[in-house]
């Protein structure tokens, strides 16, 4: 991964570090070295920090999320929903959420002592599944890195069917 110049003894990259896949999710990432010098023989500890850098968006674990919810369902009813996770840490690894507007549903967002999200989906207008049977939203997280990197879910809501029609 790393090099030394022979000529002037400067250490420098020799190929591309993987942060992620040398120290994971650890919040200190170093690389220890030992070199020796010729001349007079001397031999130099070095260690070099690795730094996070935004190059992994947040990913859900699917492509679309599937909700099944009764139209009987009151508003203020609430849906967990999967959040995503991000390889990255500290800032490039907070997350926000947002949801595509519409006037059916919102989103959510509590957070945990552990700094841990959960996402629930909030009815705020009551359903009809003979009006719509079907609604489909998409979520979107978006990290805290510059620039900033997003990732998206689709959810796709099924309203099934209440008996609140009287035959006719």
């Amino acid at each position: 991964l790393l090099e030394v110049n022979l000529q002037n003894g400067i250490l420098f990259v020799n190929s591309r570090i993987d942060r992620e896949e040398l120290c994971r999710r650890s919040a200190e990432c170093s690389i220890h070295l030992e070199v020796i010098v010729d001349r007079p023989l001397q031999v130099f500890h070095v260690e070099v920090a690795v730094k996070d850098i935004n190059d992994n968006p947040p990913r859900f674990s699917r492509q679309e999320q599937r909700l099944f919810i009764l139209e009987s369902r009151m508003p203020d009813s609430r849906f967990p929903v999967e959040g995503a996770s991000d390889l990255d840490i500290g800032a490039n690894a907070q997350l926000r959420y947002r949801l595509n507007p519409n006037e059916y549903f919102d989103l959510d967002v509590k957070t945990n002592e552990e700094e841990t999200h959960f996402l629930e989906l909030v009815l705020r207008k009551s359903l009809d599944r003979e009006e719509t049977q079907e609604h489909r939203l998409l979520v979107i997280a978006t990290d805290g890195g510059q620039p900033e990197l997003t990732g998206t879910v689709q959810l796709s809501i099924n309203v099934l069917d209440a008996n609140d029609n009287a035959p006719e």
